[in-house]
């Protein structure tokens, strides 16, 4: 039979209770974090329901305003003056065209946002024309630091007005036409700078030239309240439960 003295067992009982209360504290950590994990979904939720979705009008070519650059890279480009129907936003937008051998790229870049970051809801503003315009094709593409992509004009594109400074509301106009398409996230550089990059494809859709050699750019817009990234939300999520924890 085993002796044990009491004070092996007052070591073991000890022990034991040690053992328990880790165990409990671990528990109580965990709990913790997944309460603050689903409060930290809800406010995820609460801000994408109050984005703060803002449109950024393309500036003339070569020139900036305040954050925003627009550069003509390749081909030629002008500043579009588009009637009323087309709805352009301030009434200009940015027109890259040439022959139809030639490369025409350009491009919009921001600066001074939040650096490392992911913004989401991002749109794309174009002219472009109806699906009644016979040889009016102004498809372009689209590269940036969170997707790439063809928008095919008429085919892409959601018809929208000027309302809500720009961001726009569903329209139904024919012949030079303000379009919006969405595309994915991005995710600015270490200084907080992003570069979206238009061209003309080097194909014409209908097969017909002429009309068909130029793509116009009206302006981008975004949420301008970046998600946190995955690693700064998980940090901030353990430190609380282990906070909450000390205070008890």
């Amino acid at each position: 039979m085993l002796e044990v003295s009491g004070f092996e067992l007052s070591r073991l009982t000890q022990r034991k209770q040690n053992l328990t209360f880790g165990r409990e504290k671990v528990l109580f950590v965990f709990h913790e974090a997944n309460k603050l994990t689903r409060l930290a979904f809800v406010c995820v939720g609460i801000s994408s329901a109050n984005a703060a979705l803002t449109y950024f009008d393309a500036p003339a070519v070569n020139t900036t305003v305040g954050d925003v650059t627009f550069t003509g890279i390749s081909g030629g480009w002008t500043e579009r003056i588009n009637g009323p129907a087309a709805n352009a936003f301030n009434t200009t937008s940015q027109q890259g065209s040439g022959a139809a051998s030639a490369t025409v790229t350009g491009s919009m870049s921001f600066a001074n946002l939040a650096a490392s970051s992911t913004y989401t809801d991002v749109r794309i503003y174009y002219i472009g024309k109806d699906a009644n315009a016979n040889g009016n094709n102004w498809d372009f593409s689209y590269n940036y630091s969170g997707g790439s992509g063809l928008v095919r004009d008429e085919i892409d594109g959601t018809n929208v007005d000027l309302s809500n400074g720009g961001i726009g509301a569903p329209a139904s106009v024919t012949g030079d036409i303000r379009y919006m398409v969405s595309v994915a996230d991005f995710t600015t550089d270490a200084s907080g700078g992003i570069t979206f990059t238009f061209q003309r494809p080097d194909f014409h859709r209908d097969g017909v030239t002429g009309s068909n050699d130029r793509f116009v750019i009206d302006g981008i817009a975004f949420d301008t309240t970046p998600i946190p990234e995955p690693s700064t939300a998980f940090l901030a999520i353990f430190s609380g439960a282990f906070l909450l924890r000390r205070k008890r």
